[in-house]
C-alpha cells in the first residue's frame, strides 16, 4: 500500500526543521544499521550451517567476536574446547590463497612458532565453501583457540604502560625475526600462492 510517504517521513523526520542534513544522516544510519543486522544474521546462518562439516559435539555456543574482512566467532563446546570460526568475505581470498595461508600457519606450528592450528573438516580439507541464503559462497575455516591479550585496538589505541609495551614489542621483534628465518628455510608446497 502506498501512503505517499517517503523514507524521511516514515522515519518521523520533517523536512522543515532546518536540520535536513543531520536528518538525512539519521536515515542513512538507520538504513545502514538494518543492512548490517541483515548481513550479520546471514553470516551467523552461514557459520551455523558450516559446522556440520567438522566433527564437533552438538552442544556448543557460537559468539561473534569481530566483524571486519572476516566474521570471527568463538565456538565453545560443552566439553570445554574452544575454537575460532572464520567466515570470510566473498571474493576476499581465492581458495588457493586461503589454503596457502592455512598451510603456512601449519608449517609455523610445526617449527614451534605458536599459531592457531587449522582444524580439518571431516573430509580432510582446510576449509569449506558454504553458500548463504542468496547463493553467495563463503569460505569458512575452523582454528584452534589461542589464548592471548591484544596490545591494543584500532578503536582504542595501545594500552598498558611504556615498560610493558616495550617488553611486548621486543617479544614481537624476536618472533618476527624467527618468522623471517622460517620463511627463508621453508619449502613451499605445490599450489602455494
Amino acid at each position: 500500500m502506498n501512503t505517499g510517504q517517503n523514507a524521511t517521513q516514515l522515519a518521523g523526520i520533517s523536512g522543515d526543521t532546518g536540520t535536513e542534513e543531520s536528518d538525512v544522516s539519521k536515515v542513512r544510519r538507520a538504513v545502514s544499521d538494518i543492512a548490517l543486522d541483515e548481513a550479520l544474521a546471514r553470516l551467523d546462518a552461514v557459520a551455523r550451517a558450516s559446522l556440520a562439516h567438522w566433527d564437533l559435539a552438538q552442544d556448543h555456543d557460537l559468539f561473534l567476536i569481530k566483524h571486519r574482512e572476516n566474521a570471527v566467532y568463538r565456538l565453545s563446546t560443552g566439553s570445554g574446547e574452544q575454537f575460532a570460526l572464520r567466515v570470510h568475505r566473498p571474493g576476499y581470498h581465492s581458495d588457493e590463497a586461503l589454503r596457502s595461508e592455512l598451510q603456512w600457519m601449519q608449517a609455523l606450528n610445526g617449527a614451534g612458532l605458536q599459531t592457531p592450528k587449522s582444524v580439518h573438516t571431516r573430509s580432510g580439507d582446510f576449509f569449506v565453501v558454504q553458500p548463504d541464503d542468496r547463493g553467495v559462497s563463503h569460505q569458512v575455516d575452523l582454528l584452534s583457540w589461542v589464548d592471548g591479550q591484544q596490545l591494543g585496538s584500532v578503536e582504542n589505541g595501545l594500552g598498558g604502560d611504556r615498560g610493558s609495551l616495550a617488553s611486548s614489542y621486543r617479544r614481537v621483534g624476536a618472533i618476527a625475526a624467527r618468522l623471517h628465518q622460517l620463511s627463508t628455510d621453508w619449502t613451499k608446497p605445490v599450489g602455494f600462492v
